[in-house]
């Protein structure tokens, strides 16, 4: 069976009445015993394996996933299926139902936790169809859910046009972790009415450490960066020249950033002011584009730094202690510099010859700048210590030069620490030496 036969079967039975109810359960022929039995032919339900092999079949093909009419029919397939095999528990609770009441429900969480983007109108009205208020959380709290855009809208438009009581009762306060899931939702479906009201609702709660839960889970919090109504502290960073404010939120701060939480919970005299001006030692200001990514990432735990940020970002990262985000940062920039010099054709054993293109051309893709001014001393040096030396300890020397990486492989740390030795960065020979001491 391929994905087309799949989508023409949902097609069909989503479109077919049921007319003999008994025969579900032992016939291959009617409606519901024809998927199953595609899968396994025999009267036992594996309800994991069969939901697996249709994972396996969509996963081959997942343009499935982006026919809105497939989904449409396989919401209401399992909304007619579920409907049914919920009566026939109500008359004859044995195992038998139970487990196509486990397939109904997994066949259907298999296409929701894959759709994501945006689908076409008439899918929305089909999720919703599912929902009703004792389950909507359910499919929210999912982690599977998470980043599930449509999901999401379908789960926030039902919640809104039904004014649900869930939002602002004291059950939810007894359960605060539970509203994260719902924020998040709110979030992806950039609904302010539902990301207000379950605000209000954590608020009330107080519990802030909530916000120390999995970042996937909160994924999407960056949509309440830097908007008034969910923000109780400016930051003003730029120059003195240029100076620009960002609205932050204390708590989500203190509780995600180990330097926020020491600047905002502790008796520094700048945590109690209602706007803090921040500033780099080494440059007296903060970039403000380069501060966002950093702050969307402390929100959110998840950010995609555009390549010519990464420099900025990374420095910014290290000195608000984000090592996870200096790292991902300077990887970034080591393997747009790899690959830039392969397609120079500048690998392999270094050559003296190709100093200056081989300098400059790190420069250029580290900072951006084509003036290498803050590079151009290294002409005063022995640049036959480069020599037919791998290209790769040469570039992991001025890799460290501009992000202070220290995370040099053990096979390269001889050649490194002798050339950090050669261009007076006595750090980085330490940190070489140590590794190799360790390794031998």
């Amino acid at each position: 069976m391929n994905t087309l036969d799949l989508m023409s079967l949902v097609s069909e039975l989503a479109r077919a009445p049921i007319e003999e109810y008994h025969t579900i359960l032992t016939s291959r022929t009617s409606w519901f015993g024809k998927i199953i039995n595609y899968f396994l032919p025999q009267n036992g339900v594996d309800v994991h394996a069969t939901i697996y092999k249709i994972q396996n079949l969509m996963e081959k093909d997942s343009s499935v996933l982006k026919q809105p009419t497939f989904i449409k029919d396989a919401i209401h397939l399992t909304n007619k299926l579920d409907a049914h095999v919920y009566a026939l528990l109500e008359n004859n609770p044995n195992p038998e139902n139970e487990k196509f009441l486990s397939f109904v429900f997994s066949f259907e969480s298999c296409i929701l936790t894959r759709i994501s983007g945006d689908q076409t109108l008439e899918v929305i009205p089909s999720i919703k169809s599912r929902l009703v208020p004792e389950n909507v959380i359910s499919y929210l709290i999912s982690t599977n859910f998470s980043q599930n855009i449509t999901l999401a809208t379908a789960c926030c438009e039902y919640i809104e046009e039904n004014r649900m009581h869930m939002l602002s009762e004291s059950n939810c306060l007894k359960e605060p972790e539970k509203m994260l899931p719902l924020l998040n939702a709110g979030c992806l479906a950039k609904n302010d009415l539902i990301v207000k009201a379950i605000w209000k609702t954590l608020y009330l709660n107080k519990d802030l450490a909530l916000f120390k839960a999995d970042k996937k889970i909160i994924s999407s919090l960056d949509y309440l960066l830097n908007k008034k109504e969910f923000s109780n502290q400016t930051l003003i960073v730029g120059d003195s020249q240029n100076p620009q404010e960002v609205l932050v939120n204390r708590e989500i701060l203190s509780q995600r950033n180990r330097y926020f939480h020491a600047l905002f919970q502790t008796n520094f005299s700048e945590g109690s002011q209602d706007a803090i001006t921040l500033k780099d030692q080494d440059t007296e200001s903060i970039d403000y584009e380069g501060f966002l990514y950093l702050l969307r990432y402390i929100y959110t735990g998840n950010v995609d730094v555009p390549l010519d940020l990464c420099l900025t970002v990374s420095h910014l990262a290290d000195l608000y202690l984000e090592p996870n985000l200096k790292k991902t940062c300077d990887k970034k920039k080591w393997d747009q510099a790899v690959l830039t010099l392969k397609h120079k054709n500048l690998t392999g054993k270094f050559q003296s010859s190709h100093y200056e293109e081989f300098f400059y051309l790190v420069h250029e893709i580290y900072t951006g700048k084509t003036d290498a001014s803050s590079v151009i001393t290294l002409k005063d040096l022995n640049i036959e210590n480069l020599q037919n030396i791998d290209y790769q300890a040469v570039l992991y020397l001025l890799h460290y030069i501009y992000t202070s990486d220290e995370d040099v492989p053990s096979s390269l740390c001889s050649d490194v620490s002798r050339l950090a030795d050669a261009y007076s960065e006595p750090d980085l020979k330490k940190i070489c030496d140590q590794k190799i001491l360790r390794s031998s």
